[in-house]
Formats: structure tokens, C-alpha cells, sequence
């Protein structure tokens, strides 16, 4: 990872490398390279 990625605010770490991302109501469980249905977050 290069020195601009770091860890969102709205976003909760799972087991296996997934996160939880809470920044819209779909609450998508992303793994990792994933994005969720709004794209604002990858994982």
C-alpha cells in the first residue's frame, strides 16, 4: 500500500481480511479488492 491508503472511518474490520463498510444502508461485507454496490469503498 502506498502512503495515501489508510483505514476509513466508517467501516468496521471482519475475520479474513473483509470489512464491513457503513457508509450507505446496504452495509456491504467487502473482501479484500472488493468494492461495495456504491463504490465508495474498497477494500
Amino acid at each position: 500500500m502506498g502512503p495515501w491508503v489508510r483505514e476509513a472511518l466508517l467501516q468496521e474490520r471482519r475475520s479474513g481480511g473483509k470489512a464491513r463498510c457503513l457508509t450507505c444502508e446496504r452495509r456491504c461485507l467487502l473482501a479484500p479488492g472488493q468494492r461495495g454496490f456504491c463504490r465508495t469503498r474498497e477494500n
